[in-house]
Formats: structure tokens, C-alpha cells, sequence
């Protein structure tokens, strides 16, 4: 199998116009979608569309795409978004649903060609607590040389506005995971966000000592966010209120 577990952290810095930072541990599966059911074969503690300690459920990826795999879901959105048909294999490397409870600020599905070549990144966004959801679409082989720059296009932060562009540094899972995101205003870097993250076999007896460790994934993610938003806000940062209208 491709599927695997990852371990790590993930850390965040705000450096304006209130310095804030945190870095915390977390686990993160990244499942190759054509795996699905047979990892709901293998894994005691997993299951694809069906209650179990964890679990992928189809409906909380491309909701907007009920009727598709989330192969084809993410293959569609991609097109979408840059003319590029995926035709080799697709991994997520984000959040599952945790005994029932769902919620994930970020899932990358992380798209190969038919020669096993990193081509894409398609990183599905989620705010909370609105519950919409972005896609961006970033060209893995410009990133991979230099940070991939593009718009900031949906309202994530209430503490940050749109008028700023995201740089992207990736590069491809292998042993080491890393991400690292970058906000960029008039002035220069106000944010950024690195993930770092150890490979580990996805078996039973791994999962559930990540599960031991944090049960409730989504518990712990949300009360994190909340919890730093309230140092931030106290820190007198302003408050910018929710804009449905998100850039196209």
C-alpha cells in the first residue's frame, strides 16, 4: 500500500502587527484514494463510510460534487481550476472524521501523473465557523524551485484580510512531509504556517496509538483555533468581519 501515517507538528507565526506564535503535535494519515476500501478491509480502527474511531466519509471532501469518488471530485476540481486532468494517483494528506465529529482547515490532495510525478497540489480550505470551503490549485513544479505566489481568495482569519497573496514552498511526501505557507502584504510577510512532519506505516496498532494520544482529532484542532483567535483579539488585534463575498 502507498497510504501511510504522518507525525509531526504543525506551527504558526504571526509577526504584525501583534507577534503571535504556537507550535503543536498532531497526526495526520495520507490515504491514496484508490486505497479506500481496502484499507476499510485492513485497519481496525478506520472505515470508509461507515462509524468507526476514524473515518472517511465522502461527504466531507468537494461536497459540492456529491454524485463523484473523491477521486473524481478532486480530479473535476482541478480541471477546473487549471485545465489539468490528473490521470495518475491521488493521495490526502488532512483530517478524517473522529467518533462522528468532522472538521479539517486544510486537506491536501496531492496530485501524480501517470508516471508517478508530483504535478499538483489541490488544498481544500475550511473556515469555522461558517463551514465554507476554497480550493487553490498549486503547480508543484514551479514550488518545488521557488515559492508559488497567488491571491488570497477566501476569508479564513477574522483577524486578516483578503488583500494579500499566499506563497507556497512544497515538497513531495516522502519520509520527510513538509508544507510551508506564507501570507504577504504591502509590507511584506504579516503570517506563516510550516508543517513538518515523520512518515510512519498506516497500520492498526499505529493508529490507534496516535488515537490513544489526541482521541478527538477535531476537538483538539478547533479548540486550538479558538483558543489562539482569543490571544489574538486580546492582544488588540483587529477584528475584521465575515465577508461572504470571497474573491472568484
Amino acid at each position: 500500500m502507498k497510504s501511510r501515517l504522518y507525525r509531526g507538528q504543525v506551527r504558526h507565526r504571526r509577526l504584525r502587527p501583534k507577534h503571535n506564535s504556537f507550535c503543536y503535535p498532531l497526526f495526520m494519515p495520507a490515504i491514496d484514494l484508490d486505497e479506500l476500501p481496502q484499507l476499510d478491509q485492513q485497519l481496525r480502527w478506520f472505515s470508509f463510510n461507515r462509524f468507526n474511531w476514524a473515518q472517511f466519509r465522502r461527504s466531507d471532501y468537494f461536497p459540492n460534487k456529491p454524485t463523484l469518488t473523491a477521486k473524481q471530485a478532486a480530479i473535476e476540481t482541478l480541471f477546473e481550476l487549471t485545465g489539468y486532468r490528473c490521470d495518475g494517483r491521488i493521495e490526502m494528506i488532512g483530517q478524517l472524521r473522529y467518533l462522528g465529529l468532522y472538521f479539517s482547515p486544510i486537506n491536501c490532495f496531492y496530485c501524480y501523473d501517470s508516471d508517478g510525478e508530483l504535478q499538483y497540489l489541490l488544498a481544500e480550505v475550511s473556515n469555522t465557523p461558517w463551514l465554507e470551503k476554497h480550493y487553490y490549485a498549486v503547480n508543484c513544479r514551479r514550488a518545488f524551485e521557488a515559492p508559488e505566489t497567488m491571491n488570497k481568495a477566501f476569508h479564513v482569519s477574522p483577524f486578516m484580510d483578503l488583500d494579500m497573496d499566499y506563497h507556497w514552498r512544497i515538497k513531495p511526501p516522502a519520509k520527510r512531509l513538509h508544507l510551508h505557507i506564507e501570507n504577504h502584504d504591502r509590507e511584506g510577510k504579516i503570517f506563516d504556517a510550516t508543517l513538518a512532519m515523520i512518515q510512519q506505516p498506516l497500520n492498526s496498532r499505529n493508529l490507534f496509538r496516535e488515537l490513544i494520544k489526541t482521541p478527538i482529532m477535531t476537538v483538539s484542532v478547533v479548540t486550538k483555533i479558538y483558543w489562539q483567535a482569543l490571544k489574538i483579539w486580546l492582544k488588540g488585534v483587529p477584528y475584521i468581519p465575515h465577508n461572504m463575498d470571497h474573491r472568484s
